[in-house]
């Protein structure tokens, strides 16, 4: 049933970007990535050696097949470097290989990455049931009638890569396998989805990771805080006696980002604080980061029915997650590790892409592996069965 519903958010996407924005398809999500890939497709038949060499990325620009095949796409290489590995040609890629079985049929490409992003889903909705037993085991669909998680999971976009990686890491992570070699596999290759997707994402979830492996029992939250402290502490000396600045890396990431939005002429862009290459810029600016996370696009800021239900969303998990957290025993989230890494991870996300993004469509979108994290939460604390012992620790 999640999938029939994953299905016809697919085919919103489809149908929000052909009938309802009025962009040229080239710079519409849904279309780009699969254009560029029919364009290096086109290719194969005359230059077969030349596209499996940038399939496998094993090219060079400088040789005049593989340049004048790259020069036609419109997204393979980006108008800003990000530093990160280019995730626009891990999706084109993802593509180019589907062509060899859709014929270039869109809706075939539509489902399979649909069926990516809902295996995802299911990958965490499966890990979770294992240890927290639900009053239904039906209501854990309810992850699926998030408007924007439901939106931007289903489409031929990079999200239901992200999603599928996310939740094969966290199910290799949590699960215990009868054969020892399937753990180590299985996160070797969610890692190195995530690395070439979204690295962020994994470098949100490592300290929830490191925190709940090195506090397994009682007064987590106590101890984690003290750690965490510390840990800031030993970075920003870092900074000043190993010559290690990551935060101007992040004040990078925003000075590109707002050219990137000013290039597009994004619609939902705002003004916020400027990010200065410094640690002090990254604290002091935090609080707002995770405002504009949480909250952005302001109710008053929404002049489309997108943005509106963005808003609204936004304010709806943020009412549900505080009624929840005040529901919930404290010992209940001392002892759970599942809901001590996600509040992390969602605090660490919030945060990071807060400091650097500045376009309200975009916040929207990148905190989807949060908000897919968050409504599991709130449907673990508000449906788990009262007289059941599944706030266990793992072992």
């Amino acid at each position: 049933m999640g999938w029939i519903v994953s299905i016809f958010g697919g085919i919103a996407v489809w149908y929000i970007y052909s009938k309802v924005y009025q962009i040229e398809r080239v710079n519409a999500d849904t279309f780009k990535f699969f254009d560029d890939a029919l364009i290096i497709g086109s290719y194969f038949k005359d230059y077969p050696i030349d596209v499996l060499k940038i399939f496998f990325g094993f090219y060079s620009i400088e040789n005049e097949t593989t340049y004048l095949i790259l020069e036609k796409t419109t997204h393979w290489f980006r108008p800003f470097h990000f530093g990160e590995f280019n995730d626009n040609q891990i999706v084109i890629r993802l593509n180019l290989l589907i062509l060899g079985l859709s014929g270039g049929f869109y809706f075939s490409h539509l489902l399979i990455f649909n069926f990516l992003g809902f295996v995802g889903v299911w990958f965490l909705i499966k890990i979770l049931s294992k240890h927290v037993l639900l009053i239904n085991p039906y209501l854990w669909g309810l992850v699926f009638m998030v408007p924007n998680a439901w939106l931007w999971n289903s489409g031929v976009l990079k999200e239901p890569i992200l999603i599928f990686f996310l939740g094969l890491f966290l199910f290799g992570y949590w699960n215990k396998f009868n054969h020892s070699i399937l753990k180590p596999v299985i996160l070797i290759a969610a890692v190195w989805g995530l690395l070439m997707i979204k690295a962020y994402v994994l470098l949100c979830l490592f300290p929830g990771l490191l925190l709940i492996t090195i506090f397994k029992k009682y007064n987590f939250w106590h101890k984690a805080i003290v750690l965490y402290g510390v840990g800031i502490l030993f970075l920003i000396a870092g900074f000043f006696f190993l010559s290690i600045n990551p935060s101007q890396v992040i004040a990078q990431k925003q000075i590109d980002f707002n050219n990137v939005a000013r290039l597009s002429e994004a619609n939902s862009y705002f003004e916020t604080f400027k990010l200065e290459p410094n640690p002090m810029s990254l604290i002091f600016n935090s609080p707002m980061a995770m405002v504009n996370s949480i909250f952005r696009p302001f109710i008053w800021n929404s002049n489309s029915i997108f943005m509106l239900i963005s808003s609204l969303e936004n304010f709806g998990l943020f009412i549900l997650l505080i009624f929840s957290l005040k529901k919930l025993k404290k010992e209940s989230l001392f002892l759970n590790q599942y809901k001590n890494l996600i509040l992390i991870f969602t605090i660490n996300l919030y945060v990071l892409i807060g400091l650097t993004t500045t376009v309200s469509g975009a916040l929207v979108r990148y905190k989807i592996p949060a908000t897919i994290l968050l409504t599991l939460l709130i449907i673990m604390i508000l449906f788990e069965q009262k007289n059941s012992n599944n706030e266990k620790a793992l072992s």
